[in-house]
């Protein structure tokens, strides 16, 4: 399986298109996991099965990835930044603080 880029390094390439969906080439599972937890997670044989069996269950990837595009993109913009101290929160989710933008309107 091929390894993620942390998304800091996904960044710049994203700003302007969509992410590769599953099946097209330049797909990347982890896309959605945070680089911390992807650090820990993945050579581990249990997380790579959770990660193809959220892909194989997710019945609109294309929506999921679309969210996902936008979340880069506001981080691309500076609408909103990683967190400066540290949250409990699960592994499988990128935790992202507002600067005050509101992204539903």
């Amino acid at each position: 399986m091929k390894l993620s880029k942390p998304i800091e390094e996904q960044i710049a390439p994203v700003r302007d298109r969509m992410l590769a969906l599953p099946g097209q080439p330049g797909f990347d599972p982890w896309c959605l996991t945070d680089s911390v937890a992807y650090a820990k997670l993945y050579d581990n044989p249990k997380a790579i099965e959770a990660i193809a069996a959220l892909w194989k269950c997710d019945p609109e990837p294309e929506k999921t990835l679309a969210i996902q595009t936008e979340i880069i993109a506001a981080l691309w913009w500076g609408d909103i930044a990683f967190p400066l101290t540290p949250f409990r929160y699960s592994d499988w989710i990128l935790l992202l603080l507002s600067l005050g933008t509101n992204l539903c309107s």
